[in-house]
């Protein structure tokens, strides 16, 4: 009996500790749906995705110039324009605008697949509906990945959108 009850005291601690990550994920998805603006910017840190976005474009275009000078110089241009696009795409209206967000059928993370990167990351990656699974039953680090970060002990928000820039 009392490893039973040490049992069910593990389990609800785990789904505590875990459990308000999907949570929020459907909550979000819930919001990008109904396009409530209010209800995503409470899921969504948009300054840190603006500025991590900013980083992960700048870096994407570093990395395509390579030691060339030239493609060096453009890469900066490109990188300076691509931050403006963030800036004004990482909003909660850009955000339903690149999720399609805001109809009746809309499910703005089709058949998603999550997972803990960390115990305060959880990353939901984005899939067309019906799209297979990578080999081992994993995601494939192709697409689009919504990363949630843990606020306090049971709040998770969305920190980073990994774009697929390669």
């Amino acid at each position: 009996m009392k490893n039973a009850a040490l049992l069910l005291i593990v389990f609800s601690l785990l789904g505590a500790a875990f459990g308000p990550a999907y949570y929020s994920a459907t909550e979000l998805e819930r919001a990008l749906a109904t396009g409530d603006k209010a209800k995503i910017e409470a899921w969504v840190d948009f300054d840190a995705v603006r500025a991590q976005m900013k980083a992960q474009v700048e870096e994407a275009a570093a990395s395509k110039a390579g030691d060339n000078p030239l493609l060096g110089a453009i890469a900066k241009i490109a990188s300076s324009a691509g931050g403006a696009v963030v800036e004004g795409l990482v909003t909660p209206e850009g955000l339903l605008l690149m999720m399609g967000g805001g109809g009746a059928e809309a499910t703005p993370f089709g058949d998603a697949l999550g997972g803990f990167e960390a115990w305060d990351r959880f990353a939901l990656e984005l899939r067309p509906k019906g799209e297979p699974l990578a080999e081992g039953g994993s995601a494939s680090g192709e697409r689009v990945a919504f990363v949630f970060t843990r606020s306090g002990l049971l709040f998770w928000r969305v920190t980073e959108i990994r774009l697929p820039l390669d």
